[in-house]
């Protein structure tokens, strides 16, 4: 319900966009309910009665892991990516994949034709596609295709959190980012210069964090939002 306002010009002036600092949404609909027990989030039946049930806790881990693995083959912010899949839990997981990235999302639908897809391709300019063997006979390329499977296993359930910045008006460098490793991954510090080795390929210099720290949670607000200003409390004791 539109409020009260005399007139349409006055509604139009006094109407703001409630825009968060940072926000993702592969984050909000997923990974901040993933930390609230074993909620399920998906249930799927197949054509032949099988069912599969996945918590958030699940999708979380499978899209970081698929995110990884569609960065390492080169997919980074801004990109399109094509999926083209039916209705199964791999859609969803890929599309949390690809929001986590950055990237943008280009659904197809699995009956277009080849004329059809290579159009939507090109036109959008898709960096990849994401489809299974069906959707690659469909298509009429024949690009060798990544296996997600083998992705999965390849690649660590880990994507960055948070980061705090901007200690002062003159400096934007992010100072450290705050990891949140899936359970069953050892927090090394041979993990630690990976991941800056890697972010540092695909990131401007002042983007990359200096620092990386491991935590077990992070602050969150009820909402599911972080709070940052409790991670810069922390750091400041840490200093003292």
């Amino acid at each position: 319900m539109l409020p009260k306002k005399d007139t349409y010009e006055a509604v139009y002036q006094g109407f703001r966009w409630s825009v968060p600092e940072f926000y993702n949404i592969g984050v909000d609909v997923c990974d901040k309910w993933a930390d609230k027990g074993d909620r399920l989030a998906l249930i799927y039946e197949d054509e032949k009665g099988r069912t599969r049930r996945y918590t958030f806790k699940d999708l979380k881990g499978l899209s970081n892991r698929f995110a990884n693995a569609l960065r390492a083959q080169g997919v980074d912010r801004g990109d399109r990516v094509g999926i083209l899949l039916p209705q199964c839990p791999e859609t969803a997981i890929s599309h949390l994949a690809i929001y986590k990235l950055g990237a943008v999302a280009v659904p197809l639908f699995s009956l277009f034709g080849p004329d059809a897809l290579q159009y939507r391709l090109a036109n959008s300019g898709a960096k990849a596609v994401v489809t299974d063997a069906s959707g690659v006979a469909n298509s009429g390329y024949r690009i060798g295709p990544a296996q997600i499977e083998d992705c999965l296993l390849k690649h660590p359930a880990v994507a960055m959190s948070a980061v705090i910045g901007k200690p002062d008006a003159e400096r934007t460098e992010i100072v450290k980012a705050f990891l949140v490793l899936e359970p069953g991954t050892a927090a090394t510090e041979a993990l630690a210069a990976e991941i800056q080795d890697f972010v540092k390929t695909r990131l401007a210099a002042h983007e990359y964090p200096r620092e990386i720290e491991f935590v077990d949670a992070l602050p969150m607000t009820n909402t599911g939002r972080i709070i940052r200003g409790e991670l810069r409390r922390r750091e400041v004791e840490k200093q003292r």
